[in-house]
């Protein structure tokens, strides 16, 4: 797999107080990464650093939860870069064609987080991570704009608290207290139940719900898709 992103032995101190430590994570191209973790696990300061690093062999786009654009409407903004292929398409999907005259500064926080993410799919960015910012918008919204930007060839590193996005993920990492405390395929990874739940983070519905009726015998393995469980089970 081709390595878009290196990130290796990553600290960070605020106030002498270590929030990250040795935090090493590789990206690779097509491979789409849930980030998530407790309140306190560093979640959006590793965000940011990866905001401040220059690098020149891949385009690479940020979004954290406080990142907005001020000046000028969204015209203005997606109409500004050279390359105009696909532009009418980003727009329309993401519905901005309903807001296109609008000032930036007016946005509402669903609409600036969609103006963000179509300027950097515009700008064809090869990685684009998301601190949070999803997670504001309802699930059927979240999950359809995860799938398109995967489907523009664009690999997504996502952070939420929300452990049921991470069923839309293939990789996913924990975090806590500042350093990786767990990594891998996201099944792999929330197979980890008692882990998990030490370190605060639940479930997501389906898999739980899984885990249990396999206990019972019902099922005969855990299922990510709710769909799947319920034709497993009224077949």
């Amino acid at each position: 797999m081709e390595k878009l992103i290196e990130i290796t032995n990553m600290n960070v101190k605020l106030n002498n107080r270590k929030v990250l430590d040795n935090i090493s994570l590789t990206f690779f191209k097509g491979v789409s990464v849930f980030i998530t973790g407790s309140a306190s696990s560093g979640k959006t300061t590793f965000f940011r650093e990866i905001a401040k690093r220059q690098d020149r062999k891949i385009k690479k786009g940020v979004i954290l939860e406080d990142t907005i654009i001020e000046p000028g409407t969204v015209r203005d903004v997606l109409t500004q870069d050279d390359d105009y292929n696909n532009v009418a398409d980003v727009i329309a999907f993401l519905g901005l064609d309903k807001v296109w005259l609008s000032k930036c500064c007016t946005l509402s926080y669903e609409n600036m987080t969609k103006l963000l993410i179509a300027k950097y799919l515009i700008q064809k960015v090869d990685i684009l991570f998301i601190d949070r910012r999803l997670q504001f918008l309802k699930e059927k919204e979240r999950k359809r704009i995860i799938e398109y930007i995967n489907k523009r060839q664009v690999t997504l590193v996502y952070s939420s608290s929300n452990i049921e996005d991470s069923l839309y993920f293939p990789y996913m990492v924990v975090l806590d207290k500042g350093i990786v405390a767990i990594e891998g395929k996201t099944m792999q990874v929330l197979a980890e139940e008692k882990l998990l739940k030490r370190l605060g983070i639940g479930l997501p519905f389906i898999i739980d719900l899984s885990i249990q009726l396999k206990l019972y015998g019902l099922v005969d393995k855990v299922y990510s898709d709710k769909r799947k469980l319920g034709k497993y089970l009224w077949k």
